[in-house]
C-alpha cells in the first residue's frame, strides 16, 4: 500500500511501544496523540516488533508507522509514515530537526551543546537564537522541509497549541549503545525500547531533534521527537 495515498486527517499514525504475546493471540501498543493504545495485531506485526527491538538503528521502535487494520480490528499491517530511508512513501511533508552529536561518530561530552543554546519553546513557539548562524557551525545535522524555511537569527514558527512531545531517554542505560550486542545484552543493560510521552523541558534538553507535521495540516507543526542520548547510557 502507498501511504501517500493516505488522508492524514483520518488514519492513526503513531510509534510502536510494544508487541506481546496474549491468550487471544497478539497485542500492540502505540503511542498515538500522547495517548498508550492497545490493538490486536496478527503474528507478522508482532515478529516484526519483536525482531526490529534490537541489533538495528534506528529501532524499529524509533519511527512512526499507520497501523492498517483487517474488517475484525486486528493491525495486520504497519506502514512506515516519516522519511528515514522512506522518500517515496514518506507522509511527513513538513519538518525541522537538528542535532548536536552524530550518529557512533561524535561523543556526547559536558561541552557538547543541547538544543535550547540553538532555539527556545515559548508556549507553542520555537523561536532560533538571535545568534543562531553563528552558532550553526557546531551542528551535526540540520534538516528542513516544506513550510519551515531555513532557519535564522531570531526566526520563530508556531506549532499546534496541542503539540505532542515524545522522549527517547538514554540517561537510565547501564552501557554504551551497541549494535551487535543481543538481545539478552541490550535488556541487562537497559537499552531504550520505545518512546515515552515527553515533557516541554526535554525539547530544550536534547541533544537530537526532530518536529514534525503529522496530522494532515502541512503548515503546522504537532509533533516533537526528543532524543535525550548522553552518558553513560550514551557514549558513541
Amino acid at each position: 500500500m502507498n501511504t501517500k495515498k493516505l488522508d492524514r486527517t483520518l488514519v492513526k499514525i503513531g510509534l510502536p511501544y510494544s508487541a506481546a504475546p496474549t491468550e487471544a493471540g497478539f497485542e500492540l501498543k502505540m503511542l498515538i496523540r500522547s495517548r498508550l493504545q492497545s490493538f490486536p495485531c496478527s503474528r507478522e506485526v508482532f515478529d516484526y516488533i519483536d525482531e526490529g527491538r534490537f541489533g538495528h538503528y534506528p529501532s524499529v521502535m524509533e519511527l512512526f508507522y499507520v497501523p492498517i487494520f483487517d474488517e475484525t480490528g486486528t493491525v495486520v499491517q504497519l506502514l512506515q509514515a516519516d522519511r528515514f530511508q522512506n522518500e517515496k512513501n514518506c507522509l511527513v511533508e513538513t519538518s525541522f530537526g537538528l542535532a548536536t552529536y552524530e550518529m557512533l561518530r561524535y561523543p556526547i561530552t559536558e561541552k557538547t551543546l543541547r538544543t535550547g543554546d540553538f532555539f527556545r519553546l515559548e508556549g507553542s513557539v520555537i523561536r532560533f537564537a538571535d545568534d543562531f548562524q553563528e552558532k550553526e557551525g557546531q551542528l551535526r545535522y540540520l534538516e528542513y522541509r516544506g513550510a519551515i524555511p531555513k532557519p535564522g537569527n531570531g526566526m520563530m514558527f508556531k506549532m499546534a497549541d496541542d503539540f505532542d512531545i515524545y522522549t527517547w531517554d538514554w540517561s537510565a542505560a547501564l552501557a554504551p549503545f551497541s549494535i551487535s550486542c543481543t538481545r539478552e545484552e541490550a535488556i541487562a543493560n537497559r537499552f531504550v525500547e520505545h518512546f515515552t510521552v515527553g515533557k516541554t523541558e526535554d525539547v530544550e534538553n536534547a541533544y537530537w531533534i526532530w518536529f514534525g507535521s503529522l496530522r494532515g495540516d502541512d503548515s503546522v507543526i504537532d509533533t516533537v521527537c526528543c532524543f535525550m542520548n548522553k552518558a553513560p547510557g550514551w557514549t558513541y
